[in-house]
């Protein structure tokens, strides 16, 4: 995979070590090596997921516009309509809303609280982010707010750095742990 610093306000160092730490939170849940353990920085990795927009080969984190109010998306290319054992993920871009949000690290990890509200927390959005990149959807339902999958977040929070019950739930039902 690789990271674009470009426009995150956020150090190279800082952004590969969070972009592999939220890959590795889902792998650290299956038997399978789904992201690999490499992450470098690329200037020109980009979003592949405007319009007619076709894979590259690359798994890319980067930042950019996106419509006000929408924290980050990811598109993800794959075989989806097979029995389980034969769909293929081929590829996941995460593009990380540089429009009004501020990128960041919020500090320690809490269930009850917020951290510095100034920042959305990057490994926050990139562990839900990478979710997708594994296959799972967004969750809606308030009653799941506090798993990984709920489908909005706020500055200063930094709950979803780790799965919920669901989140692994939800991820060994595609690959078997």
């Amino acid at each position: 995979a690789q990271v674009n610093p470009t426009n995150s306000g956020l150090s190279s160092s800082f952004l590969v070590t969070n972009s592999l730490a939220s890959r590795e939170v889902w792998d650290g849940q299956t038997s399978q090596n789904l992201f690999g353990n490499t992450i470098t920085t690329n200037s020109t990795a980009d979003w592949d997921g405007g319009p007619g927009a076709l894979p590259d080969g690359r798994n890319e984190y980067s930042f950019g516009a996106i419509d006000p109010g929408v924290i980050a998306v990811t598109v993800v290319w794959g075989y989806f309509s097979a029995p389980l054992p034969f769909r293929e993920l081929i590829e996941y871009d995460v593009l990380f809303n540089t429009v009004d949000i501020t990128w960041g690290n919020a500090g320690p990890t809490s269930e009850t609280s917020l951290g510095n509200t100034s920042v959305m927390d990057y490994l926050n959005i990139a562990v839900h982010e990478t979710g997708h990149g594994a296959g799972l959807g967004d969750i809606y339902d308030v009653v799941c707010s506090g798993v990984t999958m709920f489908g909005f977040s706020t500055e200063g929070e930094t709950k979803r750095r780790t799965l919920a019950t669901q989140d692994i739930n939800g991820l060994h039902k595609l690959y078997p742990a």
